[in-house]
């Protein structure tokens, strides 16, 4: 909701460690814990409502998952014949954040300010899916790369869902 033109540069960044049990040569399960920060400042917008609003924050997220993935080519765990493969991969999610702004060099809590008077709450589910590519390394350690994006059940990361006050 805060500046909806952002380009693919202004995002912030995140990191993931997970953890999988491989049931066979195509199935397993992961879990995994995530942070990311992520930004966002109306001021950069070409959109004079936007430039008006003058709205800013930055939160950091915490994010813990449980899934399912799917090799679609057979992949074994430091196996010299079957150690690459593309996937698909789907989580349940939960993550924590808190929208936070600077004025005056003082940081706040955005929630605390209650822009819209509406309340949320700072944990939500979620639910995260896309797809990758493996590559083994040893018996115990993969190299993934994925690309993935997450369904969320709250529209106040920025602090911004709907009517925005002006206080």
């Amino acid at each position: 909701d805060v500046n909806p033109e952002m380009r693919i540069g202004d995002f912030g960044y995140s990191g993931t460690l997970i953890y999988k049990h491989n049931f066979d040569k195509r199935f397993s399960l992961r879990g995994g814990l995530s942070y990311g920060k992520i930004f966002g400042q109306d001021a950069s917008s070409h959109n004079e409502y936007y430039k008006k609003r003058n709205h800013s924050f930055e939160t950091d997220i915490f994010e813990i998952e449980a899934g399912a993935e799917f090799n679609f080519l057979p992949f074994i765990p430091g196996s010299q014949e079957h150690f690459y493969s593309p996937f698909v991969f789907m989580s349940l999610t939960g993550m924590y954040f808190a929208p936070m702004a600077e004025l005056d060099g003082e940081r706040f809590n955005l929630r605390d300010v209650n822009t819209e008077d509406a309340s949320y709450s700072q944990v939500s589910p979620g639910i995260s899916y896309g797809l990758g590519f493996k590559y083994n390394l040893t018996d115990k350690w993969n190299f993934n790369m994925e690309l993935s994006t997450r369904y969320l059940f709250t529209d106040y990361i920025d602090d911004v869902s709907g009517a925005y006050v002006s206080k």
